[in-house]
C-alpha cells in the first residue's frame, strides 16, 4: 500500500534563509510555543528547498487573527501582567540558555557519542522550550500591529510618526549592546585596551553571527571586521519629552502589549542565535565523528540526530535523495515530510499597488533591491529601497545604506520597524507579497503615512 501523502492548503506569510537542520527545528518550537503559553498557533508550516537553501513559511491567516483578537480580548480583561511574566520568564531562561552553551562548548570534542548524543538531546530540550515560550508573539503582533495603525490614522494625519513615541522604552536590546560594544572596540586607540575589549566581545556576543543557514566561529579578525562596519550611534537618538497623543482604551492596551512584546521578541531573538550557534557546533561534531559532509548532513531533520550518529549508513541513503521537504504543525499534529505537502491560496495577479503596517514615517521613490539571503548581501547598493523577507542583525550594514525598508513579515515591534525607527527612513512591515511582487531595479513609490508600496516603472519598462 503507498504510503498516504498529506496536503494542506495555507496562505504564504514569508520567508528565511536556512537549511533543514536547522529550520526543521521550527516546528518543535511551535509545538512547545503551545504548550507553554495560552495564545495557541493554530497552524505553521514550512516547504524548505535544500539547493536554494530557502525556505516559505505558510500560516492560516484568518485564525492568526482570530487568535490574535482573542488575546486582545483577554488583555482588556486582565491587562498585559500575562506578557509580563512571559518577559520575566523568557529573561532568566535566555541568560541559563547561554550560561549553559558557553559552559558545554569547550566540552564537546570529549565527549564519547553516546553522550554527545545525551547532551544534544538536553541542550535542544532546554533551547526549544525557552524559544517557544517567547514564540507567542507571532501569532498576534502583525494583526495587533496592522489594528492599531487604522485606528490612529483615522485620527491622525502623521499617526506613523507617533509610533516611535507611543512604542517607545528604556529597554536596550542586546543588538545594540553588541553595537555599541563594537564601536567601542572600533574607536579604541589604545593597543593594550583593545585585546582586552575584542576577549570581552567574544566572550559575551560569540553567536552574533549564527544563523539558519551557518554559524562561523568568531575570532579576533572577525569582531575587528564587523567593529569596522559599525558606525556612530547619532542617527539613532530618539527624541525626549514629546507630548504623547490621546489614546482610546483599546489603543492603549495594544500599545502596552508591543511594549512587552518588543522584549520578548529580544530575547527570544538572543535564545535563538545561542540555540543556532549550538546547534552548529553540534553538527560540527556528528560530522566529524561520521564522515559525512556538512553539505549533507544540513538536509537532516533535528530531530534526526541521534539516529545519524548510531546509524549513519541508513541516514546517509536518506540525506543523498532529499531536496525538497515540508514540516507542518496542523494544530494538534507535527508532520516531517519529504515533499512539498502545501498548496497556496493563490495571490492575485499583475499587482501594481500592496499594503502593509506602516512602521516608520516617510515617503520615497527609488529603485527596489530584494535581499531573500546572504548572497544577496553585496548586490545591495546605497540609496536603494531595502526588500526583504524579514530582517535581522546580519541585516544592519544594509539598512544603514537603504532609503526605505519593506518586509513580508512582522509587525510595530519587529528588527525592521525598530532600526527604521532609529535610523528615520520610511518601513512598511508584514506586507506578505513584496518579495513575490517586487523585482530587483523596480521603481517603486514607498508611502510609509498610507502603508502602500506602489510601482512606478518595472525595470523591463513602464
Amino acid at each position: 500500500m503507498a504510503e498516504k501523502r498529506f496536503e494542506f492548503v495555507a496562505d504564504r506569510n514569508s520567508g528565511i534563509e536556512g537549511c533543514i537542520y536547522c529550520l526543521s527545528e521550527c516546528l518543535e518550537v511551535i509545538r512547545q510555543s503551545n504548550l507553554r503559553n495560552i495564545v495557541k498557533f493554530p497552524f505553521y508550516a514550512q516547504t524548505i528547498d535544500d539547493g536554494k537553501q530557502q525556505c516559505i513559511e505558510w500560516i492560516d491567516a484568518e485564525t492568526y487573527k482570530a487568535n490574535a483578537f482573542d488575546f486582545l480580548r483577554y488583555s482588556k480583561e486582565h491587562g498585559t501582567d500575562y506578557l509580563k511574566g512571559v518577559k520575566s520568564l523568557i529573561t532568566e531562561e535566555t541568560n541559563s540558555l547561554f550560561t549553559i552553551s558557553t559552559a558545554l562548548l569547550p566540552k564537546l570534542k570529549n565527549l564519547s557519542d553516546f553522550d554527545l548524543a545525551e547532551a544534544y538531546s538536553t541542550f535542544m530540550k532546554r533551547y526549544n522550550e525557552t524559544y517557544g515560550l517567547g514564540a507567542l508573539t507571532y501569532v498576534y503582533e502583525h494583526d495587533l500591529s496592522e489594528h492599531l495603525s487604522q485606528s490612529l490614522n483615522k485620527r491622525y494625519k502623521n499617526a506613523t510618526a507617533l509610533f516611535d513615541r507611543i512604542l517607545q522604552t528604556n529597554y536596550k536590546s542586546f543588538v545594540l549592546e553588541s553595537d555599541e560594544f563594537l564601536l567601542a572596540i572600533k574607536n579604541e586607540k589604545n593597543a593594550l585596551v583593545k585585546p582586552k575589549l575584542i576577549s570581552e566581545y567574544l566572550k559575551n556576543f560569540y553567536f552574533m553571527q549564527a544563523t539558519y543557514s551557518s554559524a562561523p566561529v568568531l575570532d579576533v579578525e572577525g569582531v575587528l571586521k564587523m567593529a569596522a562596519q559599525r558606525e556612530a550611534q547619532k542617527k539613532y537618538e530618539k527624541k525626549q519629552n514629546q507630548k504623547l497623543p490621546d489614546l482610546s482604551a483599546e489603543e492603549k492596551i495594544i500599545v502596552s502589549i508591543l511594549q512587552e512584546t518588543e522584549i520578548i521578541r529580544d530575547q527570544r531573538k538572543k535564545a535563538n542565535l545561542i540555540g543556532m550557534y549550538m546547534m552548529f557546533r553540534f553538527l560540527d561534531e556528528w560530522c566529524g565523528r561520521t564522515g559525512v559532509s556538512s553539505e549533507i548532513a544540513k538536509r537532516m531533520f533535528w530531530n534526526e540526530f541521534r539516529d545519524g550518529l548510531f546509524d549513519t549508513k541508513r541516514l546517509l541513503a536518506v540525506l543523498k535523495k532529499r531536496a525538497l521537504v515540508s514540516i507542518v504543525f496542523d494544530g494538534t499534529n507535527t508532520y516531517y515530510l519529504e515533499y512539498v505537502a502545501i498548496q497556496p491560496r493563490q495571490i492575485k495577479k499583475d499587482i501594481t499597488e500592496f499594503k502593509g503596517t506602516p512602521a516608520s514615517s516617510g515617503k520615497i521613490s527609488a529603485q527596489v533591491r530584494v535581499v531573500l539571503g546572504s548572497d544577496d548581501f553585496e548586490k545591495f547598493k546605497e540609496g536603494e529601497i531595502l526588500v526583504t523577507q524579514m530582517t535581522r542583525p546580519a541585516f544592519l550594514p544594509l539598512m544603514r545604506m537603504a532609503v526605505a525598508i519593506v518586509t513580508d513579515e512582522g509587525g510595530l515591534t519587529c528588527h525592521a520597524a525598530i532600526i527604521a525607527r532609529e535610523l528615520h527612513i520610511p518601513c512598511i512591515v508584514g506586507t506578505k507579497v513584496a518579495t513575490q511582487v517586487l523585482k530587483d531595479g523596480d521603481m517603486v513609490e514607498v508611502d510609509a503615512e498610507k502603508g502602500s508600496v506602489r510601482i512606478l516603472r518595472r525595470k523591463s519598462g513602464i
